[in-house]
């Protein structure tokens, strides 16, 4: 499955929760206009697209896409680190999103992509040539996209392994983009795009809508 959070219970300070229970607790403290904004929240988002970072080594750019990531709906930021990262709840080049957003890491490329095959995603790399535009694929397929760093880019073993190669047209004589800009152009326009063919980004069930919003209280 896609959705990350298989679970009827939540830990909330050490202490197991349904809920229901975390609802009866929660919603005479926190005000009406909070609650309608966790609601919209969870209602936006998606784990149908999932960003990957490989061979990611500056901290402060993996919290920069996480930042971008989270605030367009996308609920997982996976990462591709041989030595593992550490990621802390809040700061300032997250926004505090970190807290938000499910990471997923993996030691390896060849583990990243096989997980992500087994749960259902067509995997594309970013590409300077012999791929396809953005424009060319329909968003509204579970995607996972693997953005290299900006010292070597994306790998050829992920080049092989991927079901395709995307890039983002630009008109300028830059030739490179930063992976945060680039990881936000991509992610923004899978967004519209499946606004467009589908009427919303979402795609949550009710059940994975209620756990979602349970995991977001216990936070």
């Amino acid at each position: 499955s896609r959705f990350p959070y298989e679970h009827d219970t939540f830990c909330f300070d050490g202490l197991d929760a349904s809920l229901e229970d975390l609802t009866r607790a929660f919603t005479p403290v926190i005000s009406p206009d909070r609650l309608a904004r966790l609601d919209a929240v969870v209602e936006q988002r998606s784990f149908d697209i999932l960003p990957i970072l490989e061979g990611a080594y500056d901290i402060g750019n993996v919290l920069a896409v996480c930042r971008s990531t989270e605030a367009l709906g996308i609920g997982t930021l996976g990462v591709v680190s041989d030595t593992g990262l550490k990621f802390k709840q809040s700061g300032r080049t997250s926004g505090g999103a970190v807290k938000w957003t499910h990471l997923q890491q993996w030691r390896s490329t060849a583990d990243a992509v096989r997980d992500a095959k087994k749960r259902g995603y067509r995997v594309l790399t970013t590409v300077f040539e012999g791929g396809h535009p953005l424009e060319h694929y329909d968003w509204t397929v579970p995607t996972a996209v693997i953005l290299g760093n900006e010292r070597e880019g994306v790998s050829e073993e992920a080049k092989k392994l991927a079901d395709g190669g995307v890039y983002v047209s630009m008109n300028g004589f830059t030739e490179s983009l930063n992976v945060s800009v680039a990881s936000s152009l991509v992610m923004h326009h899978a967004v519209q795009d499946r606004t467009r063919r589908a009427g919303k980004h979402g795609s949550l069930t009710e059940r994975e809508k209620e756990t979602l919003r349970g995991v977001y209280l216990a936070r």
